[in-house]
């Protein structure tokens, strides 16, 4: 059973960890950040009620979410889910990690952009119930090309 903590101070060197993993590092940086290791203090320095990390676990911990609040209801999410979690399992954990968010904060609406030749990213997002939304164009630079990034959105369900 896939569990949700929230990252604490004891949290951020694995946060650290993933966030430069080899196969995580090169999808979640623009040629912006490309060639900038994440450090261990710009991760503290956004740890707070605007950025929240928090952790899926089963028997160890799978990556973490980003949750990143844009006003009183609108949230974005940012995921990394170490390689052995992909698939099934990280789509559990993304499931478990959305209601997480729906019974912790007061959002109504989780947002994620998706860059145009990310095909697993946006293959995830859709599989957590995402809904492409619209095309920010031009806007996500990788490798020297401009890539347009797809926008896809949850609405938490409310009576």
């Amino acid at each position: 059973m896939i569990t949700i903590k929230r990252a604490g101070i004891e949290d951020i060197e694995f946060v650290e960890m993933v966030m430069n993993h080899s196969k995580i590092h090169k999808f979640i940086t623009d040629d912006f950040t490309e060639n900038i290791r994440l450090k261990l203090d710009n991760i503290l320095r956004y740890q707070g009620q605007a950025f929240i990390y928090i952790i899926p676990m089963e028997e160890e911990k799978m990556g973490f979410f980003l949750i990143n609040q844009w006003n009183s209801i609108c949230y974005e999410w940012h995921s990394a889910i170490l390689p052995p979690f992909r698939g099934k399992k990280s789509v559990e954990a993304g499931k478990v990690a959305i209601g997480w968010v729906w019974e912790n904060t007061p959002a109504l609406k989780l947002v994620t952009h998706v860059p145009f030749y990310n095909r697993k990213a946006y293959a995830f997002a859709r599989s957590l119930g995402g809904e492409l939304e619209g095309i920010n164009r031009r806007s996500f630079m990788k490798n020297g090309v401009l890539y347009d990034q797809y926008l896809f959105g949850l609405t938490k369900e409310v009576s």
